[in-house]
């Protein structure tokens, strides 16, 4: 439940940061 989450703010909130990152935060 948390991974859900997690990816939508992370690639949402901060797309340029973790822009190269967002297949991680897919990840985990």
């Amino acid at each position: 439940m948390e991974s859900i989450p997690a990816y939508q703010l992370g690639g949402v909130i901060i797309p340029r940061r973790l822009r190269k990152r967002r297949s991680s935060m897919i990840a985990l």
